[in-house]
């Protein structure tokens, strides 16, 4: 029978390579997020040429009074509007009122859209079936207004426009001049803006009385059935 002999010196490094792979693991278990408590973020991964795609949790209220965090999950699209192919639609005007609602998929099967997601409030709420609507907050498709700025801080003032020049900005209705409606190609509304030069200016983090008055703003109003989608 034989017997490999190693050097004390030798077998002192490798207990010492062992035990720090072993702290390493420990450590990298340790950074997995908490999906209830922070947010986690896939990465980008290309989808079409000029779009990438991205999955994202993010911490929510509970669902009930007194009851477990709940998690919500975002998909996130970045995408290059000087990219070949790329296009933008939105809701045109159609129908007695401003437009007449349509379901994303209805909207994606018409336009022939790859991308699409909903966006301006709209009333009235909230018939299955499609129906002629009045459009809160400013929409523009392809440069013809169909509905226009609002300045009621509680309702759709924020807005994402993209330029006839390929520019895309965010900016709050007061914000928006005749002028620059006049470069706009292609712009939607939403309810407010959540984050602004890296700070929350949600409605969370302003007063209480406010954060009401948003509440009620959205149990009066449906979220819309229009989209501003991407065509790739």
């Amino acid at each position: 029978m034989t017997r490999a002999l190693f050097p004390v010196s030798a077998t002192l490094k490798a207990l010492a390579a062992a035990a720090i792979i072993g702290l390493a693991s420990a450590s990298v278990q340790a950074d997995v997020p908490d999906p209830t408590t922070q947010i986690t973020q896939s990465g980008y991964s290309p989808v079409y040429v000029g779009v990438d795609a991205e999955t994202a949790t993010v911490p929510s209220n509970p669902a009930t009074a007194g009851g477990k965090p709940t998690v919500s999950r975002a998909y996130v699209m970045r995408i290059d509007l000087r990219a070949p192919g790329v296009s933008v639609e939105t809701t045109v005007h159609s129908g007695p009122l401003m437009t007449t609602s349509e379901t994303i998929s209805q909207f994606a099967a018409r336009t022939g859209v790859r991308l699409a997601i909903n966006a301006n409030f709209f009333a009235p709420c909230c018939a299955t079936t499609p129906e002629p609507k009045t459009i809160i907050g400013l929409l523009v498709s392809h440069g013809q207004i169909v509905s226009p700025l609002t300045n009621d801080p509680t309702q759709s003032e924020a807005v994402l426009a993209i330029t006839r020049q390929g520019r895309a900005y965010i900016a709050e209705a007061p914000q928006i001049s005749a002028q620059d409606l006049k470069l706009n190609d292609t712009a939607v509304a939403g309810s407010a803006i959540l984050l602004k030069s890296g700070q929350d200016v949600s409605p969370k983090a302003r007063t209480k009385a406010i954060r009401l008055i948003r509440i009620r703003a959205h149990w009066l109003a449906c979220r819309s059935r229009g989209a501003f989608s991407i065509s790739s």
